[in-house]
């Protein structure tokens, strides 16, 4: 269960550092948005997360 405490930390933090990425480069996006966008693009990285962001 560890192992997977870590991978949800790891994914958690990934996803909140894409997502300050795109809202610096992008400034129309709102921090929703922003959130969105960065759980769509780690999915590549993360094969088993769900969608539900």
């Amino acid at each position: 269960m560890s192992g997977l405490i870590g991978e949800w930390q790891n994914y958690s933090s990934r996803i909140h550092e894409r997502a300050s990425e795109m809202l610096k480069e992008d400034s129309s996006l709102d921090g929703n948005d922003a959130l969105m966008k960065a759980c769509a693009d780690l999915k590549s990285e993360f094969p088993w997360e769900d969608g539900k962001c």
